[in-house]
């Protein structure tokens, strides 16, 4: 199955494009008390819940169908121009090594790592 495909599967929902992404706290990370947790979520200002549903599509495409090389994944984005800008964004300049550290990471780290360096990117500016 091409990406274009698998993503009507998965549609990204228009009025995620404004609003941010949050991700879930580790769960060793989690305040305990007594034999309750109780589950954070820390907001990502940079990266929009789109982009990061986005994000997780690329992820478990790639996972799915581990046959799919990165240079063949590439040809696929230029038909998903949105999934290709938010990989863009990823503070690497390798497209290869982008996709190799998502996939090591996960989505929700990646999606961290491209805030971070979005947040640095724009101090610098000030």
């Amino acid at each position: 199955m091409v990406f274009s495909e698998y993503i009507t599967h998965h549609p990204v929902q228009e009025e995620d494009e404004n609003e941010m992404a949050e991700v879930g706290k580790p769960i060793k990370d989690l305040p305990v008390f007594g034999d309750r947790v109780f589950p954070q979520t820390k907001s990502l200002p940079y990266v929009s819940k789109a982009e990061l549903e986005r994000v997780k599509s690329v992820y478990y495409y790639l996972f799915d169908n581990q046959d799919v090389t990165y240079k063949q994944f590439y040809g696929m984005l230029e038909k998903e121009p949105k999934h290709k800008e938010v990989l863009k964004r990823y503070p690497n300049p390798s497209f290869e090594e982008t996709l190799e550290e998502l996939m090591e990471q996960g989505p929700k780290r990646f999606a961290e790592a491209i805030n971070a360096y979005t947040e640095t990117k724009l101090d610098k500016q000030r």
